[in-house]
């Protein structure tokens, strides 16, 4: 466990994302949200990270799914576009904004996926 603790963190800190957090206008980590819909369904939950970026604002979501390619990650990510849409839709309606974008990073490559 402990040297796939140390691949992932390695991992991790060579990607892209990590530069992006360092330039980020803002960062929110952890965030709950809670939210309606125009049917009274109520949504909650908690997003991993939110950037806001020179290009606008972004919803980043852990995944730990043991994904062994970028084309593997791809089609697992394929699930989580529902959520993926709910989390864009809390914060489009809480910042009353448009174009928020979305990604999925899997943990163990990393391998990033672009929902929105």
């Amino acid at each position: 466990a402990g040297s796939e603790a140390k691949e992932i963190l390695e991992g991790f800190l060579g990607s892209d994302l990590v530069l992006r957090v360092q330039n980020a206008k803002q960062i929110f980590r952890e965030l709950p949200f809670l939210m309606s819909s125009d049917d009274g369904d109520v949504a909650f939950g908690s997003i991993d990270l939110l950037l806001e970026e020179e290009d606008g604002w972004t919803v980043v979501d852990y995944k730990s799914n043991r994904v062994n390619s970028q084309e593997e990650a791809a089609n697992v990510a394929a699930g989580y576009q529902i959520q993926g849409n709910l989390y864009v839709d809390a914060v489009e309606r809480a910042l009353s904004i448009e174009g928020v974008g979305c990604e999925l990073w899997f943990v163990r490559g990393p391998y990033k996926v672009t929902l929105r």
